[in-house]
């Protein structure tokens, strides 16, 4: 895990990402700036950590993207100096439409052992965090997070949901609501 490892990132404005194609990072798209910020037609692979780590907690709009293969769909968990440059997503909003996220299970995953594979849930999520939209999604997951079933969820935030689709390869029921 690098910590500046990101596909792309930026910072000090809005902006809009169109048509991105990113393989093999840490983190796939990191927003820092101000916001609002805008993602689509992306496809994302082998993302070790993070698809989305929006965790200076912007609004902004992910739609029509493909992300195939992530450790966490999308963070927006801030770290202690994030929060205190005054970083702070309440009401804001973060809508997701049209768009597959599929967990992986990427090696040496966070308090597993060097030989193990897993990965987290589809949302890392803070109570600094946006709202949250989702709309005509498919989320894929083929085994519990490493967090547990807990880490399966929808975060406390989520305001709208509509035509979502859960696919669960796992064994059993879907381990969270």
């Amino acid at each position: 895990h690098d910590e500046n490892n990101a596909g792309i990132a930026f910072d000090n404005a809005a902006f809009t990402v169109d048509g991105l194609r990113v393989d093999n990072v840490t983190d796939g798209i990191r927003p820092e700036g101000p916001g609002p910020f805008v993602v689509r037609h992306s496809w994302l692979t082998y993302v070790r950590d993070d698809c989305v780590e929006n965790d200076h907690v912007q609004g902004g709009v992910i739609e029509d993207s493909l992300f195939d293969g992530c450790y966490v769909g999308i963070s927006q968990r801030p770290t202690s100096s994030i929060v205190a440059g005054g970083w702070d997503g309440r009401g804001q909003l973060l809508t997701v439409r049209r768009t597959l996220v599929h967990l992986a299970a990427m090696p040496g995953p966070r308090n597993g052992a060097a030989t193990a594979v897993g990965h987290e849930g589809f949302f890392k999520w803070s109570d600094r965090a946006t709202d949250l939209a989702l709309h005509d999604n498919v989320f894929m997951a083929d085994q519990v997070g490493q967090g547990g079933a807990g880490s399966m969820g929808m975060p406390a935030t989520l305001t709208s949901c509509s035509n979502n689709v859960m696919v669960w390869l796992g064994p059993g029921s879907y381990p969270a609501p």
